[in-house]
Formats: C-alpha cells, sequence, structure tokens
C-alpha cells in the first residue's frame, strides 16, 4: 500500500517551541532565551508582512534593517544583588542609617548570588544559603544586627527625650519670667534694683525673695512628678504659697513670744535667810576682811578658816 501523504501545516498555524523560563532567576539574566521565544512566535494577522526597506540610490541594493542588539545574558554566578531603598519613617531611616551593610550568599537556581542588606527582610522571600559556613556567618551577622538596631533604637528614643525636655524647659523659662513680671507689675515681688550683670545681684532682697519662690516651684512640682501626679503649680501658684507660709511663720512666732512664761525671781529659803542673818549679827572674824570685800577665800588658808567663812554665809 502507497505511504500516506503527511500534509504540514501552513507556516502561521506552526506552534511555538516550547521555552522554559526560570523563575527565580531575574529577566535580564535570560535575555537570550526570550529573544528565541519572539522569535518563534508567528506574526499577527493586523501586522504588515512587508516591512519597508530604507531608501537606496537607483542601481543600488536595498540594505536589510539592522536587528535591535541584545544585551549579553548576565553571568548568573556570584551575581550581587543590591536591595532597592526603601521609604522608612524617622525611626526606621535613623536605625537604618546606624546599621552596616551585611553581605550573604543565596541560591539562585543553578547559580549562586551574592546579596547585600541590612535587615532581614530585604531579601528575596523563600530565600537558601549556600552552604553551612554562610548559614554560621549569616546568623552571627544578624544577631550581631539586631543588637546594634537596638541600641539605635535607645539612642534615638533618648535624643527624643532630650529634645522634648530642652523645649519644655525653654517654655518653662518663658512661663516663669512672664508670671515674676505680673507679680512685680502688682507690687507683690519689688522690683530689682541691680541688673543681672552686676556681681552684687543675688543680694537684692528682692532677688532672693523671687528665688526663694522659684526653689518652691521647682522642689513642688518635683515632688508631684515623682508621685506620679499629673498636675503641676505655676511660679504664680508658688509666689502665693510663698507668701502664706511666711505669714503662717510670723504668726506662729507672735504667739511663742506670747506664751512665753516671764521669768520669776526664785524666793530665798528659810535656811538661806537664816544664814544671812547669821552673817550680819555675827560680823567679820578678827583680823578678817569685811563681808564686801572680795575674795573672801585667799591661797595658803586653813581648812578651819574656810569652815568659819562657810558659817558666816561668806562664800
Amino acid at each position: 500500500m502507497p505511504e500516506p501523504e503527511v500534509i504540514e501545516a501552513p507556516a502561521e498555524q506552526k506552534k511555538a517551541p516550547a521555552l522554559k523560563l526560570d523563575s527565580s532567576k531575574s529577566l535580564s539574566s535570560q535575555a537570550n532565551k526570550l529573544t528565541e521565544l519572539l522569535k518563534a512566535e508567528p506574526a499577527k494577522k493586523d501586522e504588515p508582512k512587508n516591512e519597508e526597506l530604507p531608501a537606496t540610490k537607483p542601481g543600488e541594493e536595498p540594505k536589510p534593517k539592522e536587528e535591535p542588539k541584545v544585551p549579553p545574558p548576565a553571568d548568573d554566578e556570584d551575581e550581587e544583588v543590591v536591595p532597592a531603598p526603601v521609604n522608612l519613617g524617622p525611626v526606621g531611616k535613623f536605625i537604618l542609617d546606624k546599621l552596616p551593610m551585611l553581605q550573604t550568599r543565596i541560591k539562585d537556581g543553578e547559580g549562586v548570588k551574592v546579596v547585600q542588606f541590612k535587615d532581614v527582610s530585604e531579601l528575596p522571600a523563600g530565600f537558601e544559603l549556600v552552604s553551612d559556613a554562610d548559614r554560621a556567618q549569616f546568623t552571627v551577622d544578624v544577631t550581631a544586627q539586631v543588637g546594634r538596631a537596638k541600641d539605635a533604637l535607645g539612642e534615638y528614643r533618648q535624643a527624643e527625650q532630650n529634645e522634648k525636655m530642652r523645649k519644655y524647659n525653654e517654655q518653662e523659662a518663658k512661663d516663669v519670667a512672664a508670671d515674676l513680671k505680673r507679680l512685680q507689675k502688682r507690687g507683690v515681688i519689688g522690683a530689682f534694683e541691680k541688673t543681672e550683670d552686676d556681681p552684687d545681684f543675688n543680694s537684692d532682697p528682692n532677688v532672693k525673695v523671687a528665688n526663694a519662690i522659684y526653689k518652691l516651684f521647682k522642689d513642688t512640682n518635683t515632688a508631684y512628678m515623682q508621685a506620679n501626679k499629673t498636675y503641676r503649680i505655676t511660679y504664680e501658684d508658688a509666689a502665693d504659697k510663698y507668701f502664706a507660709q511666711q505669714a503662717r511663720t510670723a504668726a506662729n512666732d507672735s504667739q511663742k513670744a506670747k506664751d512665753q512664761p516671764k521669768e520669776v525671781k526664785k524666793e530665798k529659803t528659810p535656811a538661806q535667810k537664816e544664814r544671812e542673818q547669821v552673817a550680819k549679827q555675827t560680823g567679820a572674824p578678827s583680823g578678817g576682811e569685811p563681808s564686801g570685800n572680795k575674795p573672801k577665800v585667799k591661797a595658803g588658808m586653813r581648812m578651819s578658816d574656810i569652815n568659819k567663812l562657810f558659817n558666816a554665809g561668806r562664800i
């Protein structure tokens, strides 16, 4: 029997060769496969079949149109990948700027990529390290990086706290100055007689009062803060408190002076009175000194003489 005739399908119906792309590799490294795939695809019906050739002179052969140049495929072996920048907030940017760049090797299909990163989230999803040595070094590097990130976060929070405290103290100083000006205008605190650059500025009595009020203002608010109380007093509140304390102290001192008992002259005992009477009647011993003369006891006197003077009430 004759062999059956083989009828080939028209050219526009031929299927393109099956070319597979590796999804784990970058497209730039598979540009050659993409080019073959595009050449193998049939032309679309709505595209012109005959392309215009560049104009030539009479008798001159038309030059073929140049094909676009395709970049050579990238070398997959140890391809270095740098992560794209990520938009971060102020805290994240501060921490990221403080961290050094790390490096490791990951598998990329049949090849190997060298990737640089600061945070593990920058690495490709499902990445796999090349070797045990890479895994060990990766663990050490990431652990150290986490510690650096914590230190950077603490530094950021401390700087943020310092800035808040600076602004707070600046505003507090303005408020105190405004309160002091109002108190001086009302005559509660006298005007300062000397300027602040004068060496004797702090010796001014009005400055001493203002400083005492300021100390009470700071001590009270510090005590509130340590007790976890949310409210604070103003400098003007501290002035009212200071003068109230001064008034209470003056009233207490006055009351103490009134309550102080007067000194009562101590009465002499009957024995003292009797000795004085005997002394007046007896008079001074023979050869002795008058009772009003001093001293009554002399060096070298005998005990008997001293006893006579004692009995006479002279010593």
